[in-house]
């Protein structure tokens, strides 16, 4: 699957530049996982040269389409059937001539994170678009989830190169699905010398455990994290 690096400084983004990098990096994916799914359709057709029959041919023109979270670049993949000069991808997550984006932009990232399983996030889909839903298996789902999932580690696992003076360390609580009480997330982020904040580590936990709070600073320090001047935090954590 095709992915795109993230920028060096996503830590720095505010929030509506996070939202809108988030959304582009999925449709991007997505798409990849879409064209995929389609040209495996084909897998059995060859030309009279053993060839085959369907294959990737670049992108479509850059389209920009309205999201939630603004207005982003999108750019469709092509193919080419050698036989049939009518057989072509059509994307049913970016439609041919749209501009703004359908319910299913934030619909498939969110099923994830509340915890819908790949087989109730097919039947959801479906209900949402209708039979055009039939070329969006579980296998394309399951697909993108471990991408996601991919990029997640990478990003935990990430060199912290910086100096960061200041650093604020919080608990923050989220209601997760199939759980009675909520899952806590240990949050530090870090300023540099600039003043530009940067979220070093997210971690799950308990805000009142010294040792909770000594694991993420050992993993923080083994990643590059230098002692700081100043740690701010609210007393319980």
């Amino acid at each position: 699957m095709e992915t795109e690096n993230l920028p060096e400084n996503i830590g720095m983004l505010d929030m509506d530049e996070l939202a809108k990098l988030g959304a582009k990096l999925m449709i991007k994916q997505a798409l990849a996982a879409e064209v995929k799914s389609y040209l495996e359709s084909f897998a059995d057709e060859k030309t009279k040269e053993g060839y085959p029959a369907v294959v990737r041919n670049g992108y479509h023109k850059e389209r920009k389409i309205l999201l939630g979270s603004g207005e982003i670049e999108v750019r469709v993949p092509r193919t080419r059937h050698r036989l049939k000069s009518d057989e072509k991808f059509e994307s049913i997550i970016v439609p041919k001539y749209i501009r703004k984006s359908p319910s299913l932009e934030s619909a498939l990232p969110l099923m994830y994170l509340y915890g819908i399983s790949t087989n109730d996030i097919l039947p959801a889909l479906k209900t949402l678009l209708g039979k055009k839903a039939k070329g969006l298996s579980a296998a394309t789902i399951g697909r993108l989830k471990k991408e996601w999932e991919h990029e997640y580690l990478n990003w935990k696992k990430r060199e912290i190169t910086e100096d960061y003076p200041i650093i604020w360390v919080d608990g923050v609580y989220f209601k997760v699905k199939g759980m009675k009480e909520k899952t806590c997330m240990l949050v530090v982020v870090g300023a540099n010398s600039k003043g530009e904040k940067e979220i070093l580590s997210m971690e799950t936990g308990f805000r009142e455990s010294t040792e909770s709070w000594d694991a993420v600073f050992r993993e923080l320090v083994s990643r590059g994290l230098k002692a700081p001047k100043l740690i701010i935090g609210d007393g319980a954590s």
